[in-house]
């Protein structure tokens, strides 16, 4: 089984025997065709990972499980990042595209940014006002 090699040093750093996660594996497809069948997706792992006697019976399996339960199945936030990197990195914005693209990703959406603060901040961060006739 190419996933138990794969991550074999953290499996066996859960105490889990590589050797059983086959015959385990076996077993649990039966088990889900015979019992579990009708079962959704989320209840099914939800079951086997926390009651007796599956997340006993099952414990080295349901390790690479969990591993893979939390895996991305998409490369999409990467993508959104690279794109993001893309639209800000240019010659006049070199300097400002880490920022830039760490509020684009992690920041407030928009519509939910409130820019008072950030402009008030600014107009008061020169030694001269910036904009004499602003009035505030």
């Amino acid at each position: 089984m190419h996933l138990s090699t794969w991550f074999q040093a953290v499996l066996e750093g859960k105490g889990c025997t590589i050797a059983a996660i086959l015959s385990q594996w076996t077993f649990l497809k039966v088990l889900v065709s015979a019992q579990f069948k009708g079962k959704g997706y989320l209840d099914l792992w939800a079951t086997l990972l926390t009651k007796v006697p599956y997340r006993y019976d099952l414990k080295d399996v349901l390790h690479l499980v969990e591993i893979l339960l939390v895996l991305p199945i998409s490369a999409a936030q990467c993508e959104r990042a690279i794109s993001a990197q893309n639209r800000m990195k240019n010659d006049s914005h070199s300097s400002l595209g880490g920022d830039l693209m760490r509020t684009s990703l992690e920041g407030p959406s928009l519509m939910d940014f409130d820019p008072d603060s950030a402009v008030k901040a600014w107009f008061s961060s020169s030694k001269r006002p910036r904009r004499p006739f602003l009035q505030s």
